[in-house]
């Protein structure tokens, strides 16, 4: 080792630089679902890949005594949920040397790699298929729009993060120049942040806290535009006392929250919870009309908490 090798350890750390590639990671493999233990089902996955589930297992990849597991296809694609999980079907016996050579790449190619035979006679290949077949789900063709908010509201949770590391940097950077002023280093690379600039951070993290605790930012600004249509002729009534209602409760930090929130004023309102296919009479809200005072569950349900929740989504995705 050279003198110069020193250089890489004397450089600032960035949390956001060093972390939010493992971050991103976290969060995608957060979604992978994780079969249970069943030994039944293991034993007859094994059996397919030719080997005796009661015997120390090998590498399918060269036949050398099996370390650990690899994933056949994964978890994690371009920092994004590939759609398989830690399931059997997508974990095959493996050595350490091969687990740690194929990497991300395709099992196929890296299977014939070790095994060139294969590509003529795919006795391997096919009993790996027929593995993959009989024990794995592909959750990606499972997702639906119910689905597909809840991991809008993930990516939500994971911007606040990011962005708060990046805030993180920038006062852990305040601190060392405070740091290395005291210490009236003569260290050429130094820098020090300007009073303004440190202003500047100040106010912006203060009003980042402010977002969270100031009083003026209600649930009920999620309540305009009303909606086109309604169910009954008494929710539009609700409507607007939930929206009054609201305009004396902060602005939750997740959509799960707000959820909360909606279900539980609505509760308040009309005195029980909304329940599928149901229909509640509320007598303050009786207007002219075939339904009038009728509160309509489904559309609250289906179409009203939806409206708001997703407005609060796309408001904290800009």
């Amino acid at each position: 080792m050279k003198k110069q090798d020193i250089k890489r350890h004397l450089q600032d750390y960035s949390i956001y630089g060093k972390r939010m590639t493992t971050i991103n990671h976290a969060f995608a493999s957060a979604l992978s679902v994780a079969d249970t233990y069943d030994e039944n089902k293991i034993d007859n996955a094994l059996m397919l890949l030719g080997q005796n589930p009661n015997q120390d297992l090998t590498c399918v990849y060269c036949d050398r005594p099996a370390e650990t597991w690899d994933h056949i296809m994964a978890v994690v694609k371009d920092g994004k949920f590939s759609g398989y999980g830690h399931q059997i079907g997508n974990l095959i016996p493996c050595c350490k040397n091969c687990n740690s050579k194929k990497g991300n790449r395709d099992w196929k190619s890296f299977l014939i790699s070790k095994r060139p035979s294969e590509q003529q006679s795919p006795d391997i290949i096919n009993r790996i298929d027929a593995y993959i077949k009989n024990n794995t789900t592909q959750f990606e063709e499972l997702l639906d729009s119910d689905i597909n908010t809840e991991i809008k509201k993930l990516e939500i949770i994971k911007a606040r993060i990011s962005e708060l590391m990046k805030r993180g940097d920038e006062q852990a950077k305040i601190i060392r120049d405070k740091l290395r002023a005291k210490t009236k280093s003569t260290l050429t690379n130094a820098v020090y942040l300007d009073n303004k600039k440190e202003t500047e951070l100040g106010h912006s993290l203060l009003e980042d806290l402010q977002k969270f605790k100031s009083p003026n930012n209600f649930v009920s600004i999620y309540f305009d535009p009303e909606p086109n249509q309604w169910g009954l002729r008494g929710d539009p009534h609700l409507w607007r006392d939930m929206k009054q209602k609201a305009e004396s409760n902060n602005i939750p930090t997740t959509a799960n929250k707000l959820e909360k929130l909606l279900h539980r004023l609505f509760k308040e309102l009309v005195g029980e919870a909304p329940q599928k296919g149901k229909n509640f009479y509320v007598k303050k809200y009786e207007t002219n009309g075939m339904s009038k005072g009728m509160i309509s569950s489904d559309f609250w349900l289906d179409k009203g908490f939806s409206l708001i929740i997703q407005r609060y989504i796309e408001s904290e995705l800009r």
